[in-house]
């Protein structure tokens, strides 16, 4: 998978009039914490200046575990809640970020839509929805029949709890 860049803004609210953000520091890893087991990270990410008080590092929560963890910007940030920012790094934004796609799978809208496919998969999901939306599709009493793009080939065949008025699936 891949890192990705956190970012982090440090202020400091003691600061009474003016730009209260801080330049110039080196903030340092307190902590940094495996969700799962509570075990240190044993290489922290480093972390950066990135301009006007925001800060970055990089990290890959796929490759080293969900992670909690404290960042200390330093003895010149006087307020300690300003001071020691926390972080949460989850593989949520890794997967969606870095996950389509890698594992050969195409999403984009030039896509064709297989006319034949595994039952209860995204395939099927899809072939029900094209069938549903804008293809063909019959009722012959209860029995509710989806067609692939060809209009021959039956994608999925649904019963309905009524012939002349449905309103649920059996």
């Amino acid at each position: 998978m891949a890192s990705m860049a956190q970012t982090f803004l440090v202020r400091d609210t003691n600061t009474a009039t003016g730009d209260n953000r801080k330049t110039g520091l080196s903030p340092v890893w307190v902590f940094l914490k495996r969700l799962s087991d509570g075990v240190d990270i044993s290489s922290p990410p480093v972390i950066t200046e990135i301009t006007q008080g925001q800060y970055k590092f990089a990290f890959d929560a796929e490759a080293s575990g969900e992670a909690a963890g404290q960042i200390d910007a330093g003895i010149s940030v006087l307020n300690a809640s300003d001071r020691y920012i926390d972080v949460l790094l989850t593989r949520d934004s890794s997967r969606l970020q870095t996950g389509i796609g890698s594992n050969g799978c195409q999403l984009d809208l030039g896509q064709t839509i297989p006319a034949t496919n595994t039952g209860q998969t995204v395939g099927d999901a899809l072939n029900a929805a094209r069938a549903q939306g804008f293809g063909r599709w019959t009722l012959a009493g209860t029995a509710l029949t989806l067609y692939a793009a060809d209009g021959t080939t039956v994608v999925r065949t649904f019963t309905l709890n009524d012939a002349t008025a449905p309103t649920s699936r059996i």
